[in-house]
């Protein structure tokens, strides 16, 4: 396996929410699928299901439900060609050991999962970028695209081609690394947490973010 290679497309995935109107391929899409497929899951369980939605009606409705719980209210419209709303099955935490907490596996599966799609995505030349769905919202939208409500709602993704005038990547800091034991010397005060997020978060003020 070629490192370099691998670490060209880390570097150049980037969170994309400006997007072109041109179609993503059916065989993009497949590619996508497949490299979500093959991450790891709790006691390969496997929990994943994807639903695509490329009716511009029922993604407006989606993006409307989930602007309904900002405050105030506001709705974030991608206008991506596709949507890709990533479940998972929590029956099959019962393959989890006991004693842990299951759903904790669960969720932790799905985001591995959803990090090899967008390692593919950038791979290909396609943009996404992780929306949060508030819990109520998440099951109006299960309603709306026929969920069954068993299912967890991860996220959602748009998904299409990259546009002019989508944000740069955002710098990324040092992962402070402790040997052995945690080195306490190097603990953040709550001053220099409030710097990073000045530094690094695009926030105008910092407790009142609306949107990602």
């Amino acid at each position: 396996m070629d490192f370099d290679a691998l670490m060209d497309v880390v570097k150049n995935r980037r969170s994309v929410r400006v997007f072109k109107k041109d179609p993503v391929p059916d065989e993009m899409l497949e590619k996508i699928f497949a490299a979500a497929a093959l991450a790891p899951t709790g006691n390969n369980t496997q929990p994943l299901e994807i639903v695509t939605v490329r009716n511009k009606a029922i993604m407006h409705e989606i993006e409307t439900i989930i602007g309904e719980f900002f405050l105030p209210p506001m709705t974030q419209r991608f206008d991506a060609p596709l949507m890709l709303v990533v479940l998972g099955d929590p029956r099959l935490c019962d393959g989890y050991p006991q004693g842990f907490v299951r759903e904790g596996i669960l969720h932790s599966s799905l985001c591995l999962a959803v990090g090899n799609m967008f390692l593919a995505i950038a791979a290909l030349g396609l943009g996404s970028v992780w929306k949060e769905v508030p819990p109520s919202a998440a099951v109006r939208i299960k309603a709306l695209l026929k969920i069954p409500q068993v299912f967890v709602l991860k996220t959602i993704l748009p998904l299409g081609f990259p546009a002019k005038g989508h944000r740069e990547k955002r710098p990324k800091r040092k992962i402070p690394v402790h040997h052995n034991t945690y080195h306490v010397a190097k603990f953040k005060s709550n001053e220099d947490v409030d710097k990073i997020m000045r530094r690094y978060c695009r926030v105008k003020e910092l407790g009142k973010i609306r949107a990602l």
